[in-house]
């Protein structure tokens, strides 16, 4: 009999979709750099509550947004782009 082994982390990543995984990596780039999401919202011309259904990936970013986003917080713009390889949900 074969075990097949899933971590919570691979399994999470699996059934994530585009809007999940841009929203979690702006989310931790705003930790890294210790920034508020007011703030990314004001640098966004956004509201609070706008941003924080994007950042949790309830609705997306627009490219204008990801890419205001990395200028914004200093980060390559292939930060919030997910890896050729990961599977994501549509």
């Amino acid at each position: 009999m074969t075990c097949l082994t899933v971590s919570a982390e691979s399994y999470r990543l699996s059934s994530m979709n585009a809007a999940q995984y841009v929203g979690d990596a702006v989310r931790a780039e705003l930790a890294r750099k210790r920034r508020t999401q007011a703030e990314l919202a004001a640098a966004l011309n956004l509201n609070a509550g706008t941003v924080s259904r994007r950042l949790a990936g309830d609705v997306e970013f627009t490219v204008t947004e990801v890419v205001a986003a990395a200028m914004w917080l200093g980060v390559p713009l292939s930060t919030f782009i997910p890896p050729d390889d990961l599977a994501l949900s549509a």
